[in-house]
């Protein structure tokens, strides 16, 4: 049924067209018989490719040369995320020669990439040149991902998502730890008086959630200024510890 559906708006638009004088939907189909033919010489013909990604570098170097681009990569949009356009940048490039041998030469460049890296944020250079230095390894890790047939863009999203999820989960931890109204509560000056209490939590709870967060995720140093103190309601903290120091 719905192939059904999908048949009748192609015709639909094809008749459409043809009413327009736009195109004829005899040149249509002959159109992409003939693309088919040419991308598949080795279904369709006598040549033989070794395997998928043989075949996609063959078709790249026949569009190259059947199409009067300036240039292979105006294939890819600049309106891309810019991850997925590096991915499919390099793709392009790949179909030409333009690549690395192997993942391991990849993983070379990474180390290369993060040591570049590591000597513009410790020689002091411009934001400018630390931002390049950024650029440039995220689009060898962009070639990486590529190399491994990974998608980085969907990649990364997954990741995005599982990290919204654990730190939503330790928010709601920590949410269902914090003490009732009637709970003792400390001054700033450290002595003990009742009345509504603010956001202090329990040691085991946060760390029950906070555990598993930081065994994927790396915990950014500010998580450092909720020491224990925070969390135990027979120890006050200080006003010190308040602000993190």
């Amino acid at each position: 049924s719905e192939l059904g559906d999908l048949l009748f708006q192609a015709a639909f638009i094809a008749r459409l067209g043809e009413e327009a004088g736009a195109f004829q939907v005899a040149d249509a189909i002959e159109g992409v018989h003939e693309k088919m033919v040419a991308r598949h010489p080795h279904v369709f013909g006598d040549e033989e490719l070794a395997d998928a990604e043989a075949v996609r570098q063959a078709w790249e170097r026949r569009k190259l040369d059947k199409e009067s681009k300036k240039s292979l990569l105006q294939g890819v949009s600049p309106s891309l995320p810019a991850l997925l356009a590096a991915y499919r940048l390099t793709q392009k490039a790949s179909g030409v020669g333009f690549d690395w041998p192997d993942t391991d030469a990849v993983f070379a460049k990474v180390d290369e990439e993060l040591g570049e890296l590591r000597q513009a944020i410790s020689e002091g250079m411009a934001k400018e040149a630390v931002r390049e230095e950024v650029g440039d390894l995220l689009f060898t890790i962009a070639n990486l991902a590529r190399k491994l047939d990974i998608d980085p863009e969907a990649a990364l999203a997954a990741t995005n998502l599982k990290f919204r999820k654990r730190f939503e989960h330790i928010e709601a931890r920590l949410a269902a730890a914090r003490p009732t109204p009637t709970s003792p509560r400390w001054t700033r000056s450290g002595t003990k008086r009742s009345g509504s209490s603010p956001n202090y939590f329990s040691a085991s709870s946060f760390a029950s959630g906070a555990t598993r967060f930081c065994a994927t995720f790396s915990c950014p140093s500010s998580f450092g200024w909720m020491p224990s103190a925070w969390f135990n309601s027979s120890t006050p903290p200080t006003p010190s510890s308040r602000n993190g120091t």
